[in-house]
């Protein structure tokens, strides 16, 4: 018994989509900070990549910021979604992944900046990946995007 407890908690640890997406998450925010818009668009799903100006609306992004990103304090998950079947297959994997206090090299403070992500979707393999990034500038309470997911997508 307690040898396959132990399997299963091994098992759930190795397949925590926050534990996955927490690494990857530091990936990203370094791609943030060199500002790296191809290896940024590689990670959106097909279906963003093909409906948005990804480049464009990178680029937007970027200068809405008040200097060049240096840092977060943490990651959390405000929204988690994460589903196996009875063969334990997942069939569905979202997260939003917000970056908390991310800060800039003029002192500006971010608390509202982060991405939305379909890690597994099977019923719609093209809206697999980021679908959008955004930010709120703090000041202004204007909202900042990259991406989006397709109309015909929205439930």
């Amino acid at each position: 018994m307690l040898q396959l407890c132990g399997c299963r908690i091994i098992d759930a640890y190795r397949n925590d989509p926050k534990r996955i997406e927490r690494e990857h998450a530091e990936e990203v925010f370094q791609l943030l900070i060199d500002k790296d818009t191809d290896a940024l668009i590689e990670l959106f799903s097909e279906d963003a990549r093909e409906n948005h100006d990804l480049e464009e609306e990178w680029e937007v992004f970027f200068e809405a910021i008040d200097g060049n990103l240096e840092s977060y304090r943490s990651v959390y998950f405000p929204i988690e979604g994460y589903g196996k079947d009875q063969n334990g297959e997942v069939f569905d994997s979202h997260l939003f992944v917000n970056y908390n206090n991310v800060t800039t090299d003029t002192g500006a403070v971010y608390s509202d900046f982060g991405y939305y992500l379909d890690a597994v979707d099977p019923n719609y393999p093209e809206l697999e990946g980021i679908d959008f990034f955004c930010f709120t500038d703090p000041d202004t309470g204007e909202e900042y995007m990259v991406g989006g997911v397709s109309e015909e997508y929205l439930y």
